[in-house]
């Protein structure tokens, strides 16, 4: 009889322990949940300031080049802006150094592209398509490690 006793005592103990376990429990949840609120509206109007500012610089090195081409002002392509805003990117933002690569990259093949015009390549492939048919095909064995 007395083990019985202590043991509803036990729990009687164990729910109203529980109780104020969950309460302490809401609680905190409660203070992380307002802190959490506090820190993803910081977070956000971090993010969107920042954003804000690039491409708003962004679109003004793009109008500043438009006027400058359009009123004829500078000897300057399209492409030459094309190329002068990735490498302001580049600057910008470290993770787009490959940007810049290929900007230098295509200002290399851009006398290429104009050299060889649409009409110029439809041409030549199909001259060489013309050229280059053959009857034979060498298939080589492939080798497993």
């Amino acid at each position: 009889m007395c083990a019985q006793t202590i043991s509803h005592i036990k729990t009687v103990f164990s729910f109203v322990g529980e109780n104020s376990a969950m309460k302490s429990f809401i609680e905190c949840m409660d203070k992380q949940y307002k802190l959490g609120k506090k820190e993803a509206i910081t977070k956000g109007l971090g993010l969107g300031m920042l954003q804000i500012a690039t491409f708003c610089s962004y679109s003004l090195t793009i109008y500043i080049g438009a006027l400058a081409v359009t009123r004829r002002s500078c000897d300057v392509t399209p492409a030459d802006i094309f190329i002068c805003n990735f490498r302001y990117l580049s600057n910008a933002a470290p993770d787009l150094q490959t940007s810049c690569a290929v900007a230098s990259a295509f200002l290399r093949f851009a006398p290429l592209l104009v050299r060889n015009g649409p009409e110029r390549r439809r041409r030549r492939s199909s001259e060489m398509r013309r050229r280059n048919i053959r009857g034979n095909a060498h298939i080589d064995p492939s080798i497993y490690s």
